[in-house]
């Protein structure tokens, strides 16, 4: 027995009276309220499960174009935002990596003033061990012979009348002079020697020093790296809360962009501590060929 038709109709009527109530109603409070009927829905069969048709004259259409359009401007500030903020990142990175290129330079430029001191000081060192440079004789003269007689008696030989040659009396002075140091020089002593030799070996060792507290795992170079790695990690920081305050991308991506900058960071970090390793290496030798050339 089929139902009254009082019971089929009620249910469909309450069903469309609902329907036209969320299309005109739907959005913020205050709305006017909509026009009913014909003039503003076309109803399709809402029994066949049929949408609502809203035409442009209907206030609910023109409140509901602002809110996409609110909706749209919305989204566009918040990828500006994310873009300020990227921005904003870069320009700090840039600042801090010049920081870090002048305060690399003051650096190069104080050891290279402290090896270029510690060179002259072996230098002066070694100054007693060394001979002396014998003046070249004119063209046409014999070779040197290192005799002090010969020279003695080259001093004895020149005029003693004014009609002594400048030039000549200097070259023998000067090599009766060298050869004296000459003498002077096979006359140290073995303690003499070994004490000399003893502060050259002092002065490379505190040069080696230098060079490690310059270009060493704990020296200037990784101190720089240090300071700028817990920069960098500050700037890390505020960039992830400004991209996530934005909102412009999902937080996984968000995260990708940063760990990408992360580690394009940590690559800087590591070429910068093989090229301190590398620096240290050679400085050292050098140190230690200068060493060999000063005990010959």
């Amino acid at each position: 027995e089929q139902p009254p038709l009082e019971a089929i109709a009620a249910p469909e009527i309450l069903r469309g009276e609902l329907r036209r109530d969320a299309v005109f109603h739907h959005g913020a409070a205050g709305v006017p309220a909509p026009l009913t009927g014909a003039a503003a829905l076309d109803i399709c069969d809402l029994r066949g499960g049929g949408v609502p048709m809203v035409k442009v004259g209907n206030p609910a259409f023109v409140c509901r174009e602002k809110r996409l359009e609110n909706q749209k401007n919305f989204l566009a500030s918040r990828k500006v935002r994310h873009d300020a903020a990227l921005e904003e990142f870069q320009r700090a990175v840039d600042v801090l990596s010049e920081e870090c290129q002048q305060e690399v330079e003051a650096a190069t430029t104080r050891v290279k003033k402290d090896l270029e001191a510690k060179v002259v000081e072996s230098n002066a060192i070694l100054e007693p061990l060394e001979p002396p440079p014998l003046p070249e004789r004119p063209e046409g003269e014999e070779p040197l012979v290192l005799d002090e007689t010969t020279l003695l008696d080259e001093l004895h030989d020149l005029p003693l009348d004014g009609t002594i040659d400048p030039a000549k009396a200097k070259a023998v002075a000067a090599e009766n002079a060298a050869l004296k140091a000459l003498r002077a020089l096979g006359e140290r002593t073995e303690g003499e020697v070994r004490g000399i030799l003893k502060a050259v070996e002092a002065s490379t060792l505190t040069l080696k020093k230098r060079i490690e507290s310059f270009a060493g795992a704990e020296g200037e170079l990784a101190r720089i790296d240090q300071l700028r790695k817990s920069k960098m990690e500050e700037l890390l920081k505020s960039l992830v809360e400004a991209l996530t305050a934005a909102a412009h991308v999902v937080h996984g991506e968000a995260e990708r962009l940063v760990e990408e900058k992360a580690l394009s960071f940590d690559q800087i970090l590591l070429d910068n501590r093989k090229a301190m390793h590398q620096l240290e290496a050679k400085l050292t030798v050098q140190a230690l060929e200068d060493n060999k050339e000063y005990k010959v």
